[in-house]
């Protein structure tokens, strides 16, 4: 327990320095969208059960990568199918670095294996960009951008059963789980 105390004040302290200093504390994390729950009964009215045709075609889930922070709310996004590989990350790296401009980024992550990379790794001091380390299995320290994904989440939800039932049925590139991940940002 002393170990771990000493990992949350020196990370409040390192949290506290980053905003006294003026830079952009970005708060970013991974976050992935599912069609199930839908597939074959969806929300209806107490004691009765809605049944809906599953015309999705089993659709890929959706893995989103995003940053916020304080002054800019949502500052970059990326929605890939399945997952965020260490190239997709290195994008929204740059991503951010273009939307800060040349003030000093702090960005505050999981100890996610895609932030540790290898192919990663250079590109934090390349953009300029300072990650700071969550606690291992500690996401509520993470706390801006979880909020962010509960408040995308309950709008979500609602948005992929509408667009569920109103689909026609598959064409390339366009499915309702994609589609309601983009409109609920």
């Amino acid at each position: 327990i002393d170990e771990f105390n000493r990992k949350v004040v020196a990370l409040h302290d390192q949290v506290q320095g980053i905003l006294k200093s003026g830079g952009h504390l970005i708060y970013s994390d991974e976050c992935v969208f599912k069609e199930r729950g839908f597939q074959s009964q969806a929300w209806a009215p107490l004691n009765e059960n809605v049944t809906i045709l599953d015309r999705t075609d089993n659709q890929p889930c959706q893995a989103v990568v995003g940053a916020v922070c304080p002054c800019h709310g949502l500052l970059s996004l990326a929605v890939k199918d399945y997952s965020i590989k260490r190239e997709d990350f290195i994008d929204f790296l740059n991503d951010v670095r273009d939307k800060c401009g040349d003030d000093p980024v702090y960005m505050f992550l999981d100890n996610s294996k895609v932030h540790h990379s290898l192919d990663v790794k250079p590109y934090w001091s390349e953009l300029n960009i300072t990650p700071c380390w969550n606690i291992a299995y500690r996401f509520e320290y993470n706390e801006a951008i979880e909020k962010y994904w509960a408040q995308v989440k309950s709008k979500f939800r609602p948005m992929l059963l509408h667009r569920m039932l109103a689909w026609p049925g598959p064409k390339k590139g366009d499915t309702p789980l994609r589609d309601a991940v983009f409109q609920a940002f």
